[in-house]
C-alpha cells in the first residue's frame, strides 16, 4: 500500500479520511501513544485497494460484459436469467453500461423457489429485476460514489447509494468488486440481489 495515499479533510467539524477509490472514515480518537507508533481510530474499515491482478483476470476490455460474466463462472445464474429474459444479447452488443452484477452466491440468498419462479415467467418480474440492476453509462466507482440516485434501464427507477462501514452500496447491497471493465461498460460485483 506504499504508493496509495488518503486525503484528510475536515467535514461537518470531524476529519474524514477519504480513499483513492472513494471509501471514508471518520477519525474518532487520535494521538494514542503505543511502543512503535501512533494510533488514530476511525468508526469504518477502510478495504485495501483492489488486486489489479485480480480484476485483469476477471475484466476483459477487449470482451464483453455478457463475455467476461460468462468467462468468470462466478455469475453463472446471472447469465441464464439473462438469456432467459432474452437480454443476453443487449450486453453482448456494443453500448454503454454498468451492471451491478450479483454473483451466484447472491441470487442463493433469495427465499428458496424465487429463482426457479422467475425464470419460469421471464418477461414479467425477472426482466424488472434485471433491468433495475443496469445503467444507461459507464460509471467508475467513484463516478457511483459520488451520486445520490442512478436510474436504471427500469423506467422511473432508481438505484440509491450510499456507503457503510466505508464501502460503496447499491441499495441494500456492498459493493464487493469495482470497476471490472469490459468492451461495453463496467461491472460492480454485489453482495446480493437489488430488487426494485
Amino acid at each position: 500500500f506504499a504508493s496509495k495515499s488518503f486525503t484528510v479533510a475536515v467535514e461537518g467539524g470531524k476529519a474524514v479520511i477519504t480513499t483513492p477509490d472513494g471509501a471514508k472514515a471518520t477519525i474518532i480518537a487520535t494521538d494514542i501513544a503505543a511502543s512503535n507508533g501512533v494510533i488514530h481510530v476511525i468508526d469504518a474499515v477502510i478495504p485495501p485497494p483492489v488486486n489489479a491482478l485480480a480484476l485483469s483476470q476477471l475484466g476483459d476490455p477487449t470482451k464483453s460484459i455478457a463475455e467476461v460474466a460468462i468467462a468468470n463462472g462466478n455469475f453463472t445464474t446471472l447469465v441464464a436469467a439473462l438469456s432467459a429474459a432474452g437480454l443476453a444479447d443487449t450486453f453482448a452488443s456494443p453500448g454503454n453500461y454498468t451492471v451491478f452484477a450479483p454473483t451466484d452466491a447472491a441470487f442463493a440468498k433469495l427465499p428458496a423457489g424465487t429463482i426457479d419462479a422467475l425464470l419460469a415467467d421471464p418477461a414479467g418480474l425477472l426482466t424488472d429485476i434485471l433491468k433495475y440492476h443496469v445503467i444507461n453509462d459507464s460509471l467508475s466507482i467513484n463516478q457511483v460514489a459520488n451520486s445520490d440516485k442512478l436510474l436504471t434501464l427500469l423506467p422511473k427507477n432508481s438505484v440509491d447509494i450510499s456507503f457503510n462501514g466505508g464501502m460503496v452500496m447499491a441499495d441494500n447491497c456492498h459493493v464487493v468488486l469495482s470497476n471490472v471493465r469490459a468492451s461495453n461498460g463496467v461491472i460492480h460485483v454485489i453482495d446480493c440481489v437489488l430488487l426494485p
